[in-house]
């Protein structure tokens, strides 16, 4: 996920013995001196764009609602079962 062309979030994936793990990367208090600045996509974070801190377990609360939400809508679109 970009905000104004940096990146503050991402999927992350690794696989092994046949499995695959999915995570969500979010940069949520950093500042620019705790971000790395050898990237090809620079990197920024909710704090520095907002200016202000941002309480990590009601950004989590709101990302796991989400994707409630999202699987939720997928389960009734496909008719899986959940």
């Amino acid at each position: 996920m970009l905000i104004g062309g940096r990146k503050v979030a991402g999927v992350l994936a690794e696989s092994s013995d046949g499995r695959v793990r999915l995570g969500i990367g979010v940069n949520a208090n950093q500042m620019k001196d705790e971000l790395p600045s050898d990237l090809e996509m620079p990197a920024t974070s909710l704090r520095m764009e907002t200016g202000g801190a941002v309480d990590r377990a009601e950004l989590l609360a709101a990302i796991l609602a989400e994707l409630e939400r999202a699987y939720d809508a997928w389960v009734s679109e496909t008719g899986a079962s959940g």
